[in-house]
C-alpha cells in the first residue's frame, strides 16, 4: 500500500490530504470547502464526513451542525436555502449530509467524502483507514489528519 494517498489515473476526481489541523480548523475547513463544491454544482446529499471513531461523532456533531449552518447564512444574500441538516448513515437516502464514522458507513458511496484522522493513529490502521475512505468516495476524498 502507498504511504502517500494518490487518486488512480484515468478515474476522475481528486484527493487531498492536509495535515496538522485542530479541530476547530477542520469544522471550518470543511464547511469552507462545502460551499465551494455546492457553488460548482454539488449538494448536500453528496457529502459525507466521516470520523475514524464512532466516540468522535457524537462529541464534534454539533460543532459541524453550527460551522455548515454559519456558512449558509452568510450566503442567503445570494439566495434563499433551508438550512444544512446532518443525519448519521442510517439518514443516508436523504438529502442531508452524513456525518458518521468510517465503519458505519461500511459499504456506502457519497461523491465527497472528508475523512477525518487523529494525527497518532498508528500506520496499520492509518492505511486500513484510507483505504476504507478511498472505497467510499466517488469523485472528491479530503484526508484531514486531525491533532488532538
Amino acid at each position: 500500500m502507498l504511504h502517500e494517498p494518490n487518486w488512480a489515473q484515468g478515474v476522475p476526481g481528486n484527493v487531498e490530504t492536509v495535515e496538522y489541523l485542530g479541530l476547530e480548523e477542520t469544522v471550518v475547513y470543511v464547511a469552507e470547502k462545502c460551499q465551494l463544491l455546492w457553488r460548482n454544482g454539488y449538494f448536500p446529499r453528496d457529502v459525507a464526513v466521516l470520523f475514524a471513531k464512532a466516540t468522535e461523532v457524537e462529541k464534534n456533531k454539533d460543532k459541524f451542525l453550527m460551522a455548515m449552518r454559519k456558512r449558509k447564512m452568510s450566503q442567503l444574500n445570494r439566495e434563499v436555502d433551508p438550512f444544512v441538516q446532518i443525519r448519521d448513515a442510517l439518514g443516508v437516502l436523504t438529502d442531508d449530509i452524513v456525518l458518521d464514522s468510517v465503519h458505519r458507513f461500511s459499504g456506502l458511496e457519497r461523491n465527497i467524502v472528508f475523512g477525518i484522522i487523529p494525527q497518532a493513529t498508528e500506520p496499520a490502521i492509518f492505511n486500513n483507514l484510507l483505504f476504507c475512505l478511498a472505497s467510499r468516495a466517488r469523485k472528491h476524498l479530503y484526508i484531514l489528519r486531525v491533532f488532538n
